[in-house]
């Protein structure tokens, strides 16, 4: 009787820990990038190169832009980045001082101008207050917070 009891208490020990681990993988700790790249009277550029960079580790991460010109950088770790924007024939565009917290969703989106390969536009920004890009809110805590 004692084994079967046993048993029973385990069962329900490990049915009672499946909603847990869900509850624990669904946490997510990077961010994401997006936008959409235009010319300078509006009109979408696919193919274009889209480059963040995470200015204190070295982290890259590159995309091209779709056919309407939309990219998205996701699963970036959290840190202070900066965006390159290249095509052959434009000006290269770098926005700086862009801030990722924790599941934040940054829109960056660029107007490129033509010119030569070796001209560069940079931009410094920051973060916005509100996302506008997605309906989620999120806030880095601090562990002096928590104590």
């Amino acid at each position: 009787m004692i084994k079967k009891t046993t048993f029973i208490a385990a069962l329900l020990a490990i049915v009672m820990a499946f909603p847990l681990a869900s509850v624990a993988s669904a946490q997510v700790t990077a961010a994401t990038i997006v936008g959409t790249i235009t010319d300078s009277s509006g009109g979408a550029m696919p193919g274009v190169t889209v480059t963040a960079k995470n200015v204190e580790t070295g982290f890259t991460r590159t995309v091209p832009t779709n056919e309407v010109g939309a990219y998205r950088l996701e699963f970036l770790p959290i840190g202070q980045y900066s965006v390159d924007v290249e095509l052959s024939g434009f000006k290269t565009v770098t926005r700086t001082g862009i801030v990722l917290n924790v599941n934040d969703t940054v829109k960056v989106d660029v107007a490129l101008e033509v010119g030569g390969l070796s001209e560069t536009i940079t931009v410094e920004a920051e973060a916005p207050v509100v996302n506008t890009a997605t309906a989620d809110i999120s806030k880095t805590v601090e562990a002096k917070a928590i104590e």
